[in-house]
């Protein structure tokens, strides 16, 4: 997971990026496309 505006803790510094990577991630592996 890439998040650009982000540093050692990318859920604090760059939370849009990491919380809508992290959700597609889970929908991915939900649905068994990952």
């Amino acid at each position: 997971l890439y998040c650009p505006n982000g540093s050692h803790l990318s859920q604090y510094d760059d939370q849009k990026n990491y919380f809508e990577g992290v959700i597609q991630f889970i929908h991915d592996v939900d649905q068994k496309t990952f």
